[in-house]
Protein backbone atom coordinates (compact mmCIF):
# COMPACT_ATOMS: atom_id res chain seq x y z
CA UNK A 1 0.00 0.00 0.00
CA UNK A 2 1.15 3.52 -0.61
CA UNK A 3 -0.31 6.74 -0.69
CA UNK A 4 -0.01 7.89 -3.44
CA UNK A 5 0.77 7.17 -7.63
CA UNK A 6 4.34 7.50 -7.97
CA UNK A 7 5.54 6.02 -4.44
CA UNK A 8 7.01 9.19 -3.49
CA UNK A 9 4.94 9.19 -0.44
CA UNK A 10 4.84 7.16 2.31
CA UNK A 11 4.00 3.43 1.71
CA UNK A 12 3.53 -0.02 3.51
CA UNK A 13 4.86 -3.58 2.41
CA UNK A 14 2.09 -5.98 3.74
CA UNK A 15 3.61 -8.94 6.14
CA UNK A 16 3.65 -12.39 6.47
CA UNK A 17 1.66 -12.33 9.03
CA UNK A 18 -1.62 -11.38 6.69
CA UNK A 19 -4.04 -13.81 5.33
CA UNK A 20 -5.78 -14.59 1.70
CA UNK A 21 -8.81 -16.11 0.96
CA UNK A 22 -11.02 -16.49 -1.76
CA UNK A 23 -13.95 -13.55 -1.98
CA UNK A 24 -17.36 -15.61 -2.35
CA UNK A 25 -20.52 -14.00 -3.40
CA UNK A 26 -24.02 -14.39 -1.65
CA UNK A 27 -24.63 -17.78 -3.31
CA UNK A 28 -21.37 -18.71 -1.90
CA UNK A 29 -19.95 -18.92 -5.22
CA UNK A 30 -16.20 -17.80 -6.56
CA UNK A 31 -14.74 -17.50 -9.77
CA UNK A 32 -11.28 -17.40 -7.89
CA UNK A 33 -10.53 -14.02 -9.79
CA UNK A 34 -11.05 -12.24 -6.23
CA UNK A 35 -8.88 -12.78 -3.01
CA UNK A 36 -9.57 -11.21 0.65
CA UNK A 37 -6.32 -9.92 2.14
CA UNK A 38 -7.15 -9.92 5.59
CA UNK A 39 -4.70 -7.28 7.33
CA UNK A 40 -2.53 -8.50 10.31
CA UNK A 41 -3.26 -6.09 13.78
CA UNK A 42 0.51 -5.02 13.42
CA UNK A 43 -0.20 -4.27 9.90
CA UNK A 44 -3.52 -2.10 11.01
CA UNK A 45 -2.20 -0.02 13.23
CA UNK A 46 0.63 0.51 11.35
CA UNK A 47 -1.46 1.82 8.95
CA UNK A 48 -3.58 4.04 10.62
CA UNK A 49 -0.41 5.71 12.48
CA UNK A 50 0.29 6.77 9.19
CA UNK A 51 -2.43 9.59 8.55
CA UNK A 52 -0.76 10.22 5.34
CA UNK A 53 -1.43 6.77 3.93
CA UNK A 54 -5.14 5.17 3.21
CA UNK A 55 -6.61 7.96 4.82
CA UNK A 56 -9.06 8.58 1.96
CA UNK A 57 -9.18 7.45 -1.65
CA UNK A 58 -6.99 9.60 -2.90
CA UNK A 59 -4.21 8.47 -0.44
CA UNK A 60 -4.70 4.51 -1.06
CA UNK A 61 -2.39 2.49 -3.64
CA UNK A 62 -1.30 -0.89 -4.25
CA UNK A 63 1.76 -1.71 -6.20
CA UNK A 64 3.15 -5.76 -6.06
CA UNK A 65 6.25 -7.57 -7.07
CA UNK A 66 5.85 -9.91 -9.55
CA UNK A 67 4.84 -13.24 -8.38
CA UNK A 68 3.54 -11.87 -5.86
CA UNK A 69 0.50 -14.41 -6.54
CA UNK A 70 0.26 -17.06 -8.92
CA UNK A 71 -2.32 -19.14 -10.59
CA UNK A 72 -3.26 -22.93 -10.03
CA UNK A 73 -0.63 -23.45 -12.87
CA UNK A 74 2.16 -21.46 -11.69
CA UNK A 75 1.59 -18.37 -13.45
CA UNK A 76 2.87 -15.78 -11.67
CA UNK A 77 1.34 -11.80 -11.09
CA UNK A 78 3.29 -9.06 -13.62
CA UNK A 79 4.36 -7.26 -11.22
CA UNK A 80 2.75 -3.64 -10.67
CA UNK A 81 5.37 -0.77 -10.14
CA UNK A 82 6.05 1.41 -7.60
CA UNK A 83 5.77 4.36 -9.83
CA UNK A 84 2.96 3.53 -11.69
CA UNK A 85 0.61 2.28 -8.57
CA UNK A 86 -2.86 0.91 -8.88
CA UNK A 87 -5.86 3.31 -7.20
CA UNK A 88 -8.31 1.62 -5.01
CA UNK A 89 -11.55 1.06 -7.00
CA UNK A 90 -13.59 1.07 -3.93
CA UNK A 91 -12.71 2.95 -0.66
CA UNK A 92 -14.66 2.64 2.48
CA UNK A 93 -13.09 4.73 5.54
CA UNK A 94 -12.64 3.62 8.98
CA UNK A 95 -16.01 4.89 10.82
CA UNK A 96 -15.43 2.67 13.74
CA UNK A 97 -15.12 4.85 16.83
CA UNK A 98 -12.27 4.08 19.55
CA UNK A 99 -12.56 1.84 22.50
CA UNK A 100 -11.11 2.06 25.76
CA UNK A 101 -9.28 -1.30 26.11
CA UNK A 102 -7.45 -1.08 28.94
CA UNK A 103 -6.40 1.20 31.56
CA UNK A 104 -3.43 2.05 34.61
CA UNK A 105 -3.64 4.86 37.23
CA UNK A 106 -0.50 5.42 39.35
CA UNK A 107 -1.55 7.53 42.68
CA UNK A 108 1.71 8.20 43.60
CA UNK A 109 2.89 10.03 40.37
CA UNK A 110 -0.50 11.19 39.36
CA UNK A 111 -0.31 9.33 35.70
CA UNK A 112 -2.94 7.85 34.44
CA UNK A 113 -2.33 5.36 31.38
CA UNK A 114 -5.12 4.78 28.40
CA UNK A 115 -4.91 1.77 25.80
CA UNK A 116 -7.75 2.22 22.62
CA UNK A 117 -8.68 -0.66 19.86
CA UNK A 118 -8.03 2.01 17.91
CA UNK A 119 -5.76 5.02 16.91
CA UNK A 120 -7.11 8.55 19.22
CA UNK A 121 -5.40 12.03 18.88
CA UNK A 122 -3.81 13.33 22.08
CA UNK A 123 -4.30 16.85 21.73
CA UNK A 124 -8.29 16.24 21.64
CA UNK A 125 -8.19 15.54 25.10
CA UNK A 126 -11.25 17.03 26.85
CA UNK A 127 -10.09 16.06 30.37
CA UNK A 128 -13.65 17.16 31.84
CA UNK A 129 -15.23 14.39 30.09
CA UNK A 130 -13.06 11.94 32.02
CA UNK A 131 -13.61 10.62 35.67
CA UNK A 132 -12.31 8.36 38.08
CA UNK A 133 -15.73 6.96 40.54
CA UNK A 134 -15.45 4.22 42.87
CA UNK A 135 -17.69 1.76 41.23
CA UNK A 136 -18.89 0.88 37.29
CA UNK A 137 -22.16 2.29 35.93
CA UNK A 138 -23.33 5.82 36.77
CA UNK A 139 -21.73 6.81 40.14
CA UNK A 140 -22.78 10.56 39.84
CA UNK A 141 -22.19 10.99 44.21
CA UNK A 142 -18.75 9.24 43.53
CA UNK A 143 -17.21 10.38 40.83
CA UNK A 144 -14.35 12.76 40.39
CA UNK A 145 -14.25 14.98 36.95
CA UNK A 146 -11.04 16.33 36.06
CA UNK A 147 -10.76 19.40 35.32
CA UNK A 148 -7.03 20.03 34.50
CA UNK A 149 -5.71 16.68 33.14
CA UNK A 150 -3.06 16.78 30.64
CA UNK A 151 -1.42 15.36 27.70
CA UNK A 152 1.89 15.12 26.35
CA UNK A 153 2.52 16.42 22.87
CA UNK A 154 2.38 13.63 20.50
CA UNK A 155 1.63 11.75 17.58
CA UNK A 156 -1.44 9.53 17.19
CA UNK A 157 -1.27 6.56 18.81
CA UNK A 158 -3.35 3.60 20.47
CA UNK A 159 -1.66 4.36 23.88
CA UNK A 160 -2.32 7.68 25.91
CA UNK A 161 -0.71 9.35 28.77
CA UNK A 162 -3.03 11.64 31.49
CA UNK A 163 -1.16 13.46 33.91
CA UNK A 164 -3.09 14.88 36.73
CA UNK A 165 -1.73 17.59 37.88
CA UNK A 166 -0.80 18.03 41.71
CA UNK A 167 -2.99 20.34 43.97
CA UNK A 168 -5.22 19.84 41.46
CA UNK A 169 -6.78 16.66 39.77
CA UNK A 170 -4.74 14.41 41.52
CA UNK A 171 -5.40 15.82 45.27
CA UNK A 172 -8.91 16.29 44.50
CA UNK A 173 -9.12 12.78 44.28
CA UNK A 174 -7.08 12.31 47.31
CA UNK A 175 -9.92 13.79 49.49
CA UNK A 176 -12.08 10.95 48.79
CA UNK A 177 -10.79 7.72 51.20
CA UNK A 178 -13.36 5.87 49.37
CA UNK A 179 -12.06 6.68 45.45
CA UNK A 180 -9.12 5.13 43.99
CA UNK A 181 -7.94 3.76 47.25
CA UNK A 182 -7.24 0.64 45.67
CA UNK A 183 -8.20 -1.23 42.08
CA UNK A 184 -11.69 -2.69 42.87
CA UNK A 185 -12.61 1.01 44.08
CA UNK A 186 -10.90 2.72 40.62
CA UNK A 187 -12.88 3.12 37.89
CA UNK A 188 -12.31 5.55 34.55
CA UNK A 189 -15.11 6.88 33.17
CA UNK A 190 -14.58 7.80 29.61
CA UNK A 191 -17.84 10.19 28.52
CA UNK A 192 -18.52 11.30 24.57
CA UNK A 193 -15.83 13.62 23.57
CA UNK A 194 -13.18 12.60 25.72
CA UNK A 195 -10.35 11.81 22.75
CA UNK A 196 -11.13 12.01 19.40
CA UNK A 197 -9.57 9.94 16.84
CA UNK A 198 -7.69 11.61 13.88
CA UNK A 199 -10.55 12.35 12.01
CA UNK A 200 -12.87 13.72 14.52
CA UNK A 201 -14.64 10.68 15.83
CA UNK A 202 -15.21 10.31 19.34
CA UNK A 203 -14.23 7.67 21.46
CA UNK A 204 -17.01 5.37 22.66
CA UNK A 205 -18.29 6.65 26.31
CA UNK A 206 -17.65 3.67 28.55
CA UNK A 207 -17.04 2.92 32.26
CA UNK A 208 -14.08 0.31 33.17
CA UNK A 209 -12.21 -0.92 36.16
CA UNK A 210 -8.53 -0.28 35.76
CA UNK A 211 -6.34 -2.89 35.01
CA UNK A 212 -3.38 -1.99 37.07
CA UNK A 213 -3.17 0.18 40.47
CA UNK A 214 -0.23 2.02 42.11
CA UNK A 215 -2.05 3.41 45.41
CA UNK A 216 -0.15 6.06 47.38
CA UNK A 217 2.72 5.46 49.06
CA UNK A 218 4.68 8.85 49.14
CA UNK A 219 5.12 10.79 52.11
CA UNK A 220 3.37 14.31 52.35
CA UNK A 221 5.83 17.48 52.94
CA UNK A 222 5.44 20.62 53.89
CA UNK A 223 5.96 22.96 51.07
CA UNK A 224 5.63 26.40 52.56
CA UNK A 225 4.58 27.81 55.93
CA UNK A 226 4.17 31.37 57.60
CA UNK A 227 3.83 32.21 61.56
CA UNK A 228 1.77 35.14 62.40
CA UNK A 229 2.20 36.04 65.55
CA UNK A 230 -0.30 38.90 65.68
CA UNK A 231 -2.94 36.49 65.41
CA UNK A 232 -0.71 33.37 66.82
CA UNK A 233 -1.63 31.02 64.01
CA UNK A 234 0.56 28.97 61.48
CA UNK A 235 -0.32 28.68 58.33
CA UNK A 236 0.36 25.45 56.78
CA UNK A 237 0.82 24.40 52.92
CA UNK A 238 1.44 20.78 51.59
CA UNK A 239 2.84 18.96 48.46
CA UNK A 240 -0.48 17.00 48.73
CA UNK A 241 -4.06 16.19 50.24
CA UNK A 242 -3.67 16.23 53.91
CA UNK A 243 -5.98 14.36 56.39
CA UNK A 244 -6.85 16.89 58.66
CA UNK A 245 -8.36 15.12 60.92
CA UNK A 246 -4.77 13.45 61.96
CA UNK A 247 -3.14 16.44 63.15
CA UNK A 248 -1.43 16.00 66.24
CA UNK A 249 -0.61 19.99 67.19
CA UNK A 250 1.75 19.17 70.19
CA UNK A 251 4.36 17.67 67.57
CA UNK A 252 4.85 21.27 66.37
CA UNK A 253 7.89 22.89 68.17
CA UNK A 254 9.72 25.97 67.77
CA UNK A 255 13.31 26.58 68.02
CA UNK A 256 15.79 29.55 68.00
CA UNK A 257 19.62 28.78 67.05
CA UNK A 258 20.55 32.51 68.15
CA UNK A 259 23.55 32.53 70.54
CA UNK A 260 21.77 35.38 72.53
CA UNK A 261 18.84 33.33 73.46
CA UNK A 262 19.34 31.68 76.87
CA UNK A 263 17.81 27.29 76.85
CA UNK A 264 14.38 28.26 78.41
CA UNK A 265 14.26 31.04 75.36
CA UNK A 266 15.15 28.21 72.67
CA UNK A 267 12.32 25.98 72.60
CA UNK A 268 8.94 25.87 73.11
CA UNK A 269 6.35 23.02 71.66
CA UNK A 270 3.11 23.44 71.19
CA UNK A 271 -0.11 21.57 73.27
CA UNK A 272 -3.07 22.45 71.88
CA UNK A 273 -4.24 24.46 68.68
CA UNK A 274 -7.37 24.59 66.09
CA UNK A 275 -7.02 23.58 62.46
CA UNK A 276 -9.40 26.06 60.21
CA UNK A 277 -9.73 28.23 57.17
CA UNK A 278 -7.43 27.25 54.00
CA UNK A 279 -9.26 24.90 51.47
CA UNK A 280 -10.69 22.72 54.36
CA UNK A 281 -13.41 20.04 53.16
CA UNK A 282 -15.50 17.41 54.51
CA UNK A 283 -14.77 14.56 52.25
CA UNK A 284 -16.58 13.18 54.38
CA UNK A 285 -13.51 14.09 56.78
CA UNK A 286 -11.48 17.31 56.71
CA UNK A 287 -9.62 17.33 54.31
CA UNK A 288 -6.97 19.80 52.83
CA UNK A 289 -3.90 20.63 50.87
CA UNK A 290 -3.60 24.47 53.08
CA UNK A 291 -4.87 25.46 56.57
CA UNK A 292 -4.21 27.73 59.67
CA UNK A 293 -3.58 26.13 62.94
CA UNK A 294 -4.49 28.84 65.84
CA UNK A 295 -2.78 28.29 69.28
CA UNK A 296 -4.37 28.44 72.38
CA UNK A 297 -4.06 31.37 74.11
CA UNK A 298 -2.08 29.42 76.71
CA UNK A 299 0.50 28.35 74.16
CA UNK A 300 0.33 31.79 72.56
CA UNK A 301 1.28 33.58 75.78
CA UNK A 302 4.24 31.08 76.49
CA UNK A 303 5.38 31.36 73.43
CA UNK A 304 5.40 35.04 74.16
CA UNK A 305 7.04 34.72 77.06
CA UNK A 306 9.84 32.79 75.32
CA UNK A 307 11.35 35.95 73.67
CA UNK A 308 13.40 36.38 71.92
CA UNK A 309 11.72 33.29 70.33
CA UNK A 310 8.41 34.24 68.49
CA UNK A 311 10.07 37.77 67.68
CA UNK A 312 11.74 36.94 63.64
CA UNK A 313 12.11 34.16 61.29
CA UNK A 314 15.69 34.25 62.67
CA UNK A 315 15.02 33.39 65.72
CA UNK A 316 11.76 30.83 65.30
CA UNK A 317 12.31 28.04 63.46
CA UNK A 318 9.80 25.21 62.84
CA UNK A 319 10.07 21.74 63.52
CA UNK A 320 7.58 18.83 63.68
CA UNK A 321 7.73 14.43 64.02
CA UNK A 322 6.28 12.15 61.38
CA UNK A 323 3.54 11.96 64.23
CA UNK A 324 2.50 15.59 62.61
CA UNK A 325 -0.54 14.51 60.61
CA UNK A 326 -0.73 12.02 57.65
CA UNK A 327 -2.26 11.73 54.15
CA UNK A 328 -5.76 10.82 53.36
CA UNK A 329 -3.84 6.82 52.03
CA UNK A 330 -2.37 7.40 55.76
CA UNK A 331 1.29 8.09 54.43
CA UNK A 332 2.78 9.81 57.72
CA UNK A 333 4.67 13.58 57.02
CA UNK A 334 8.17 13.36 56.31
CA UNK A 335 9.76 15.07 59.88
CA UNK A 336 11.71 18.09 60.53
CA UNK A 337 13.96 17.54 62.93
CA UNK A 338 14.94 20.61 65.68
CA UNK A 339 18.55 20.62 64.20
CA UNK A 340 17.06 21.46 60.43
CA UNK A 341 14.24 23.64 62.09
CA UNK A 342 12.77 25.54 58.81
CA UNK A 343 12.71 29.15 59.17
CA UNK A 344 9.17 30.79 58.10
CA UNK A 345 8.54 31.48 54.52
CA UNK A 346 6.81 34.62 55.70
CA UNK A 347 6.95 35.44 59.32
CA UNK A 348 4.37 38.31 60.46
CA UNK A 349 6.04 40.47 63.68
CA UNK A 350 3.52 40.84 66.63
CA UNK A 351 2.50 44.54 66.44
CA UNK A 352 -0.99 44.88 68.26
CA UNK A 353 -1.38 46.54 71.36
CA UNK A 354 -1.31 44.63 74.35
CA UNK A 355 -4.85 45.72 76.01
CA UNK A 356 -6.30 45.03 79.78
CA UNK A 357 -9.23 42.72 79.61
CA UNK A 358 -10.40 42.42 83.33
CA UNK A 359 -9.19 44.17 87.00
CA UNK A 360 -9.88 43.10 90.62
CA UNK A 361 -8.48 44.59 93.71
CA UNK A 362 -8.15 43.49 97.08
CA UNK A 363 -7.77 46.20 100.48
CA UNK A 364 -6.40 44.73 103.44
CA UNK A 365 -5.79 46.59 106.69
CA UNK A 366 -1.59 45.52 105.74
CA UNK A 367 -1.43 45.91 101.99
CA UNK A 368 -3.59 46.33 98.75
CA UNK A 369 -3.66 44.31 95.81
CA UNK A 370 -4.62 45.15 91.71
CA UNK A 371 -5.01 42.41 89.79
CA UNK A 372 -4.68 43.10 85.75
CA UNK A 373 -5.58 40.49 83.44
CA UNK A 374 -4.32 41.29 79.87
CA UNK A 375 -4.79 40.21 76.47
CA UNK A 376 -1.04 38.35 76.57
CA UNK A 377 2.08 38.45 78.12
CA UNK A 378 2.96 41.65 79.64
CA UNK A 379 6.51 42.49 80.22
CA UNK A 380 6.36 43.15 84.05
CA UNK A 381 9.57 44.96 83.72
CA UNK A 382 7.60 47.63 81.89
CA UNK A 383 5.33 48.36 84.00
CA UNK A 384 4.88 51.97 85.51
CA UNK A 385 2.58 51.92 88.48
CA UNK A 386 2.47 55.90 88.67
CA UNK A 387 0.61 56.16 85.19
CA UNK A 388 -2.43 54.36 86.73
CA UNK A 389 -4.69 56.25 88.49
CA UNK A 390 -7.68 54.76 90.17
CA UNK A 391 -11.11 56.61 89.75
CA UNK A 392 -15.16 56.46 90.71
CA UNK A 393 -16.03 56.58 87.17
CA UNK A 394 -15.34 56.56 83.34
CA UNK A 395 -16.01 60.27 83.66
CA UNK A 396 -15.04 60.22 87.50
CA UNK A 397 -15.73 63.18 89.98
CA UNK A 398 -12.53 61.65 92.64
CA UNK A 399 -9.40 59.95 91.41
CA UNK A 400 -6.23 59.29 92.80
CA UNK A 401 -2.82 58.38 90.88
CA UNK A 402 -0.86 56.00 92.52
CA UNK A 403 2.47 57.15 93.91
CA UNK A 404 4.45 54.03 94.52
CA UNK A 405 3.88 50.18 94.45
CA UNK A 406 5.71 47.25 93.44
CA UNK A 407 5.10 44.63 91.10
CA UNK A 408 4.89 40.85 92.44
CA UNK A 409 4.60 38.62 89.58
CA UNK A 410 7.16 37.97 86.62
CA UNK A 411 6.10 38.18 82.94
CA UNK A 412 2.72 36.72 81.46
CA UNK A 413 -1.38 37.85 80.89
CA UNK A 414 -1.55 38.81 84.55
CA UNK A 415 0.70 40.95 86.29
CA UNK A 416 -0.21 41.70 90.57
CA UNK A 417 0.70 45.09 91.32
CA UNK A 418 0.92 45.53 95.48
CA UNK A 419 0.18 49.25 96.62
CA UNK A 420 1.72 50.85 99.23
CA UNK A 421 0.51 51.23 102.52
CA UNK A 422 0.33 55.48 102.27
CA UNK A 423 -1.35 54.85 98.87
CA UNK A 424 -3.43 52.66 100.77
CA UNK A 425 -4.35 54.50 103.80
CA UNK A 426 -5.61 57.35 101.11
CA UNK A 427 -8.08 55.52 99.30
CA UNK A 428 -9.47 54.45 102.42
CA UNK A 429 -10.53 58.12 103.57
CA UNK A 430 -12.63 58.50 100.32
CA UNK A 431 -16.16 57.37 100.79
CA UNK A 432 -16.77 57.89 96.99
CA UNK A 433 -12.92 56.25 95.29
CA UNK A 434 -12.72 52.78 95.89
CA UNK A 435 -15.89 51.90 97.95
CA UNK A 436 -16.95 49.09 96.14
CA UNK A 437 -17.10 47.74 93.15
CA UNK A 438 -19.66 50.74 91.33
CA UNK A 439 -16.83 53.50 92.66
CA UNK A 440 -13.71 51.22 91.25
CA UNK A 441 -12.32 52.01 87.81
CA UNK A 442 -8.63 52.07 86.42
CA UNK A 443 -7.51 54.39 84.09
CA UNK A 444 -3.79 52.92 81.84
CA UNK A 445 -1.93 54.75 79.62
CA UNK A 446 0.35 54.12 76.42
CA UNK A 447 3.12 54.16 78.81
CA UNK A 448 1.66 52.13 81.58
CA UNK A 449 2.91 49.01 80.31
CA UNK A 450 4.38 47.08 77.16
CA UNK A 451 3.80 43.23 76.19
CA UNK A 452 7.47 41.44 75.01
CA UNK A 453 7.88 42.45 71.83
CA UNK A 454 7.41 46.32 73.20
CA UNK A 455 4.06 47.25 72.04
CA UNK A 456 2.32 49.42 74.18
CA UNK A 457 -0.98 49.07 76.16
CA UNK A 458 -4.05 50.54 74.72
CA UNK A 459 -5.14 53.29 76.83
CA UNK A 460 -8.50 52.55 78.84
CA UNK A 461 -10.65 53.04 81.76
CA UNK A 462 -12.25 50.10 82.99
CA UNK A 463 -14.22 49.40 85.82
CA UNK A 464 -13.37 46.61 88.30
CA UNK A 465 -14.61 43.01 87.58
CA UNK A 466 -14.55 42.26 91.42
CA UNK A 467 -13.92 44.12 94.47
CA UNK A 468 -13.00 43.16 97.98
CA UNK A 469 -13.51 44.43 100.57
CA UNK A 470 -11.35 45.60 103.92
CA UNK A 471 -13.24 43.53 106.64
CA UNK A 472 -10.20 43.75 108.98
CA UNK A 473 -10.85 45.83 111.72
CA UNK A 474 -8.92 48.57 112.68
CA UNK A 475 -6.86 48.64 115.76
CA UNK A 476 -6.20 51.44 118.25
CA UNK A 477 -1.80 51.52 117.81
CA UNK A 478 -1.49 55.33 120.07
CA UNK A 479 -3.05 57.98 121.28
CA UNK A 480 -2.54 61.38 122.39
CA UNK A 481 -4.33 64.10 125.19
CA UNK A 482 -3.88 68.04 124.62
CA UNK A 483 -4.89 69.16 128.06
CA UNK A 484 -4.34 72.90 127.00
CA UNK A 485 -5.90 72.47 123.62
CA UNK A 486 -8.32 70.07 124.91
CA UNK A 487 -7.86 67.61 121.93
CA UNK A 488 -7.73 64.06 122.70
CA UNK A 489 -5.82 62.45 119.63
CA UNK A 490 -6.05 58.75 118.34
CA UNK A 491 -3.74 56.93 115.83
CA UNK A 492 -5.31 53.67 113.94
CA UNK A 493 -3.49 50.74 112.45
CA UNK A 494 -5.45 51.93 109.00
CA UNK A 495 -7.93 54.52 107.56
CA UNK A 496 -10.97 55.22 109.40
CA UNK A 497 -14.63 57.02 108.33
CA UNK A 498 -13.94 59.91 111.33
CA UNK A 499 -17.73 60.08 110.42
CA UNK A 500 -18.61 56.65 112.41
CA UNK A 501 -17.69 58.41 115.21
CA UNK A 502 -19.04 57.50 118.70
CA UNK A 503 -17.47 59.17 121.36
CA UNK A 504 -20.10 57.89 123.94
CA UNK A 505 -18.19 54.34 123.46
CA UNK A 506 -14.21 55.87 124.94
CA UNK A 507 -13.35 56.06 128.14
CA UNK A 508 -10.27 58.27 129.82
CA UNK A 509 -9.33 55.85 132.79
CA UNK A 510 -6.83 57.57 134.84
CA UNK A 511 -4.75 54.26 136.16
CA UNK A 512 -4.42 50.88 135.38
CA UNK A 513 -5.28 50.14 139.35
CA UNK A 514 -8.40 48.93 140.40
CA UNK A 515 -10.70 51.60 141.11
CA UNK A 516 -9.28 54.25 139.27
CA UNK A 517 -10.82 57.31 138.48
CA UNK A 518 -12.27 57.27 134.89
CA UNK A 519 -14.69 59.46 132.30
CA UNK A 520 -16.56 58.03 130.06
Amino acid sequence: LQADVLGVGNKIALTENCSAVYLYNAQGFTDKKQVKIILSLSLQKAIKLDLTLASSEGSTFLSAGNGAIATKHQGELIGISSFEALPVTLYVADASQPILVASELNMNTGILNLWFDDVVDSSSIDPTKIAVQSKLGDDVENMISLTDGSTPVSPPDYFVTVTLIGLGDLDRIKRFRHIATARNNTVIKLSEGAFQDPFGRSVVSITRLVDRFAADRTSPTLEYFELNMNACALFLSFDETVDVDSLNVSQISFHSHTEDADEYQRNFSLTNGTALNGDIEMTPFRSATNFSIVFSLNDCNNLKLKFPLGSSANTTKLAYSEDLIQDTALNAIEPVHPEDARSADHFYRDETDISLDTFNIFLDAEFGLITLHFSESANSSSIDVASMVLQNGIVPTMSFALRGGRVLTKNGPTQIVQLTKQDMNVLKQHPTLVFDKNTTFISLLNESLTDMYGNPLTPIVLQASSFNDDFVQPNLTFFEVNMDADVLMLNFSQAVDPNTLDVTQITIVGGTYVGAPKYT
